[in-house]
């Protein structure tokens, strides 16, 4: 199940795009004693790492519609004050205690419209920054429509189609696609896509989608780890709506390129490299 959470928002939009995933730090590769022991090894898939997607950040903060409002209230606060006290003129002007009382008269006045000015500013900005959040129940549509169009992308599976197809081709490791009973010495996991969007607490900001692979080498023999790491390409930027939609297409067509994410797979863990032309290989 998708995980909504309004917490787990990352405040510094992210950037790049492209057809190639954009890889964080990546841990160093195997070492020469693991890619030793991988023997026969079978690529299987999986969505488990879509449960750990934020498909809902605040499209609207109410705490940032609060200081708008604030301020909002501030400044009117401000203008009354400043049209009262033009109109009083020189009211005061002749010195004296009536004076006195005159002008803190006027001081007890303004504070008090300022005052109700920025309580009325919190209070609208506040209302107004939750009308324009969605609503619980536009949350779980979202969530619904957008792992739908995931899951029927069956991103993980064309991965794990385009690693073995390539292994065949670019590497002497005895690759072969995950069934059941199969003889295997490792197990090449892959798990995805973890889809986040990226926002500032803001009104109608614009969410830039990552979607994120975890790639995981198992022994078959004990179910050790030997190895693991996550690859991630960043995406576009829309608003909330625009990557919902009607059938969650936007979202499903920024995963990035199964073939791209397969390619850096082999790399990174059969250390690929290109060997110019009549070079010994």
């Amino acid at each position: 199940m998708l995980t909504l959470t309004l917490a787990s928002l990352v405040l510094a939009s992210q950037a790049g795009c492209g057809r190639s995933p954009s890889f964080d730090r990546l841990p160093p590769p195997p070492s020469e004693e693991v890619r030793a022991r991988l023997g026969r090894i079978v690529v299987r898939s999986d969505n488990d790492l879509l449960a750990e997607s934020v498909m809902a950040p605040a499209v609207a903060s109410a705490c940032s519609a609060a200081g708008l409002g604030c301020l909002v209230g501030i400044g009117a606060g401000f203008g009354l004050a400043a049209g009262m006290w033009r109109g009083c003129g020189g009211v005061g002007s002749g010195g004296g205690n009536g004076a006195a009382i005159i002008i803190l008269v006027i001081v007890f006045i303004w504070a008090f419209i300022t005052a109700t000015a920025v309580a009325a500013g919190i209070v609208g900005g506040t209302l107004w920054g939750l009308s324009k959040a969605p609503s619980g129940k536009e949350l779980e549509q979202a969530r619904h429509i957008i792992e739908k169009a995931v899951l029927e992308r069956r991103f993980s599976d064309r991965i794990k189609a385009s690693v073995v197809e390539k292994a065949s081709q670019l590497t002497d490791a005895r690759v072969a696609a995950w069934s059941p009973g199969g003889e295997r010495d490792t197990i090449l996991d892959i798990s995805g896509p973890r889809v986040v969007l990226h926002g500032p607490w803001s009104f109608d900001a614009r969410l830039r989608l990552t979607s994120e692979i975890q790639v995981r080498l198992i022994s078959s023999a004990d179910g050790a780890l030997l190895h693991s790491l996550r690859l991630r390409r960043v995406g576009g930027e829309k608003s909330f709506e625009e990557w919902v939609g009607k059938d969650g297409s936007a979202v499903a067509a920024e995963l990035g390129d199964s073939e791209a994410f397969a390619e850096r797979i082999l790399d990174e863990l059969f250390l690929l490299v290109e060997l110019p032309e009549g070079a010994p290989r």
